[in-house]
């Protein structure tokens, strides 16, 4: 294999690597959303909690919308 046969394919790996680590940061982002939509059992939660959850929720909707476009 000559250097840019090698050098292509370590860029070519890196990519793939980074598909792979965007593809998982995606899959966890939806599942916090998920979690955050169904939580497992019902507790009430103060007016403060409740806007904490929301800013949570709209930070991971935009963490999302930053990943799909990698």
């Amino acid at each position: 294999m000559d250097k840019v046969s090698y050098a292509l394919g370590i860029g070519i790996g890196r990519q793939l690597a980074q598909m792979g680590a965007t593809e998982s940061a995606i899959q966890a982002t939806k599942q916090a959303l998920y979690n955050l939509d169904h939580p497992l059992e019902y507790v009430p939660k103060s007016i403060e909690v409740q806007r904490a959850c929301m800013k949570e929720r709209e930070f991971y909707v935009a963490f999302l919308e930053r990943l799909e476009k990698l």
